[in-house]
């Protein structure tokens, strides 16, 4: 066992998205037309091919007209659903949006033919997308103001759908779209104008047709799935955590991301040194991997989707080293008598020493007197300890480190004494003069053990007081009554 060293992260590569599956784009704009002629029907002709599986979306404008029916045909026989039909609430004019999703390829120069009601005007366009698959939500609304607003389409169903929006007005000024929409070219008769306008819907949300304009308008929206649900490859991040002194490492692909709808369902570790990579679905091993020798290797990581897209490899490197041998502390002893004479001891070991990467972790002090030993947790050093009886003791260390690697047992002796009373000696002699005086002197008592004598109390058993003398002086006078 080694304490912990510093802990070495490398964080590298980021691994580049793959080629993502096919989203819904704008392609441009296939036709349009205006006509100030009253009419049934509006032909228009493609200014260039559309290639089959493409979608085409048609936007019309007609004017004095009613709500019977109206439709969309070509000359590649496509099929058109009408999306959208909203009037000016009195059926004098309308907006109407159609689509073919998947179509048979349109030629240059095709024939594109809208069938309605006699309408004074019209307008008609005609613009292509790719990767539309059917309509999903659609509103519409009327008003006369500063500002139009078709209403909300209701929540999309799944992310990345297209949002396509058309407004009609009848006077005043040309509309202008709210942010976020890229807005297509007006078509006009005087102050009558046709604009279509689009966007790509991020994560499911509800939209609207939206911006500010003059005059008495009729706005709708309509919103189309994707003929499949985008798929970007995910970007895989690789991070490598090992130990200083350690073969072993952890790999970490947390920081990995895939926004889309296939989230990453596993993740590939390769270690580098032959050994099989392995698979797993969390972002980090649960066991750390272990290398058979030291050496720098190259990790590398790739994270795969639910959808089976896989990332580009993510690397980073690493060094791993055998760890350092493990050396036994070495112990230092020194037992100390306070005070003297007593039977209480000091064993101290400051000055045991271990200079390698695992420390003295304890101290094990046996005072040689059948007591249990005393354990001691670093950075403590010391250890008391009381004898029950005065002699001479051998004291015994061992330190441990951290690798619980045991030092040698050191040695100390020691000899305590208990403090034992003094012996006291007394000699009486009268005195010549004056009468009934006589001389204590306590000058023959003894106290051998370290601790000499402090006082000398006289008691001259007569009810008068003691009295209290301190060495050098040893005697005391007193003069019976």
């Amino acid at each position: 066992m080694r304490i912990a060293a510093p802990l070495l992260a490398l964080a590298v590569a980021l691994g580049s998205a793959a080629p993502a599956s096919a989203a819904i784009t704008y392609v441009g704009r296939v036709a349009s037309a205006t006509s100030a002629v009253s009419a049934t029907s509006a032909a228009v002709k493609t200014t260039r091919a559309v290639p089959a599986g493409d979608a085409v979306i048609v936007a019309v404008l007609l004017s004095s007209t009613t709500t019977a029916t109206a439709k969309v045909t070509d000359t590649a026989g496509n099929v058109y659903s009408l999306d959208r039909d909203q009037n000016d609430g009195s059926a004098a004019d309308r907006v109407l949006m159609f689509s073919s999703r998947s179509v048979k390829a349109l030629a240059s120069g095709a024939t594109l033919t809208v069938t309605f009601p006699k309408s004074a005007a019209w307008h008609v366009s005609a613009d292509e997308f790719t990767g539309v698959l059917a309509p999903d939500r659609s509103a519409s609304a009327f008003a006369t103001g500063t500002s139009f607003n078709s209403g909300t389409s209701g929540t999309t169903t799944q992310s990345n759908e297209l949002v396509f929006g058309v407004v009609g007005n009848e006077s005043g000024n040309a509309p202008v779209w709210a942010s976020g929409w890229t807005a297509l070219p007006t078509l006009s008769i005087s102050t009558d104008r046709l604009t279509a306008a689009w966007r790509l819907a991020g994560a499911p949300a509800a939209f609207a047709a939206s911006g500010t304009i003059s005059g008495t308008w009729m706005a709708g929206v309509v919103t189309y799935t994707p003929s499949a649900p985008l798929d970007l490859a995910p970007v895989a991040r690789l991070s490598i955590t090992s130990t200083a002194g350690s073969l072993a490492v952890t790999a970490d692909g947390s920081l990995s991301t895939d926004t889309d709808v296939t989230p990453i369902g596993s993740y590939r570790f390769d270690f580098g040194d032959g050994t099989p990579p392995v698979t797993i679905t969390s972002p980090t091993a649960s066991t750390p991997h272990t290398y058979a020798t030291g050496g720098t290797y190259t990790v590398s990581l790739i994270a795969t989707d639910t959808g089976g897209q896989p990332s580009a490899a993510a690397t980073a490197s690493v060094t791993v080293n055998l760890p350092p041998p493990d050396f036994a502390p070495v112990a230092k002893l020194t037992v100390t008598n306070s005070p003297i004479p007593s039977l209480h001891v000091t064993a101290d070991a400051a000055g045991s020493t271990d200079t390698d990467l695992t420390p003295i972790a304890s101290y094990s002090f046996d005072f040689g007197d059948g007591t249990p030993p005393v354990n001691v947790t670093a950075p403590a050093t010391t250890a008391d300890h009381t004898y029950a009886t005065g002699g001479t003791y051998t004291v015994t260390l061992i330190a441990t480190d951290t690798g619980a690697q045991p030092s040698t047992a050191v040695t100390a002796d020691v000899t305590v004494n208990p403090d034992l009373p003094p012996v006291p000696g007394l000699t009486l002699a009268n005195a010549a003069s004056p009468p009934r005086t006589i001389t204590a002197d306590a000058s023959t008592s003894t106290d051998t053990d370290g601790t000499g004598v402090a006082t000398y109390s006289f008691d001259f058993g007569d009810g008068t007081p003691p009295v209290i003398k301190h060495p050098p002086t040893a005697t005391a006078t007193h003069t019976y009554a």
